[in-house]
């Protein structure tokens, strides 16, 4: 049986619905499933008041167990990325970082110097091939693709979400970088321009603590249209996500790369509108899943919502491809490319 150590984001034994902290406890509980792993696991949750134990768990992890799989953020990837090979070098322990979101690039290209801690990993897993790409033309040789996975129930129906006025929704955290101030715009000059309300804006997710009053300002007149819908777990977002005709996802977040929310979407047969982010193509298909948008362009947004709203046979056949989609995203696809990482293969 084959030793293996996790070091991420657990939560520390709290309720969290960041990205991080969701893929962390969705690889342990899928590898945790299979057979031939012994597992152990390191939470990285305010490790910052306890360096110390954090080094003596990663010096453990690294000398018990055969391979060891690191999900760190920016500032955890500074440290992990230290310690771990320092404790690997009287070791064979092969050590496999996880790459959450599509950061990394951007990073090592402005500090090349963390390119030489990067190679040290046997694997780098990223999870879309734009992200692939990028860290292959800094000269990492180690990059692998698995994306970004969950075990979800699917649709069993494509229909739902057209009544009248159609509505549409957001699913992720709510701050600026999310581009919940352009969708919400979009949504409000649609209903102008028609003269009544034709189309509806349900917002889901955990509003940021600094953005919260900005947010309040944002919406504040607009409730009967635009309504905050509070926080759901991931394990119940395609029964929350199946009434909608499309989500809005104009997200400029640089670290933003395959998220969750779009195979919470894809799952729930809901196409997805979207700004083109650094792996945007490769995640939303343009006219298939979804449409994307010119970057932090209103009118570009505003148009494709009219274009969904006036289609409605093209969302109907959009929405079942979202559902073939939503199984290139799911355990039993993407799990087994993981463990032929971890297991060197």
């Amino acid at each position: 049986m084959k030793r293996i150590a996790v070091i991420g984001h657990f939560g520390g034994g709290k309720e969290m619905f960041d990205g991080q902290t969701i893929k962390t406890k969705i690889l342990w509980e899928e590898l945790g499933k299979t057979n031939g792993f012994e597992m152990t696991k390191t939470d990285t949750y305010g490790w910052r008041s306890n360096p110390l134990k954090l080094m003596k768990n990663c010096r453990q992890d690294v000398r018990r167990n055969e391979a060891v799989i690191m999900l760190p953020d920016y500032n955890g990837f500074l440290t992990l990325s230290v310690l771990l090979p320092l404790f690997n070098k009287k070791n064979k322990t092969r050590l496999i970082y996880v790459v959450v979101g599509g950061w990394l690039p951007v990073y090592l290209k402005e500090h090349p110097f963390y390119l030489g801690r990067a190679k040290k990993f046997s694997a780098i897993v990223v999870e879309t091939e734009a992200i692939k790409t990028s860290l292959e033309k800094l000269g990492l040789k180690n990059v692998s693709v698995v994306p970004n996975f969950k075990r979800l129930e699917y649709a069993n129906q494509t229909g739902r979400g057209f009544e009248k006025p159609f509505s549409f929704c957001f699913f992720s955290r709510v701050i600026p970088e999310k581009g919940i101030k352009e969708a919400v715009e979009a949504v409000k000059a649609i209903n102008l321009k028609s003269g009544k309300t034709v189309c509806t804006f349900d917002i889901y997710g955990p509003v940021g603590a600094d953005y919260k009053e900005r947010f309040e300002e944002l919406i504040l007149g607009s409730e009967d249209v635009i309504r905050y819908k509070g926080i759901v777990p991931f394990e119940k977002s395609v029964e929350t996500l199946v009434n909608y005709y499309t989500m809005l996802f104009p997200t400029v977040y640089y670290a933003e790369c395959l998220p969750g929310t779009i195979i919470d979407s894809y799952a729930s047969a809901v196409p997805v509108i979207a700004f083109n982010w650094s792996s945007g193509s490769d995640v939303v298909k343009h006219g298939k899943t979804g449409w994307i948008c010119e970057e932090n362009s209103v009118s570009s947004l505003v148009k494709n919502i009219e274009f969904a709203m006036a289609n409605e046979e093209t969302v109907k056949k959009m929405k079942q491809n979202c559902l073939n989609e939503a199984k290139q995203y799911s355990p039993e696809v993407c799990l087994p490319k993981m463990i032929r990482i971890i297991q060197g293969n």
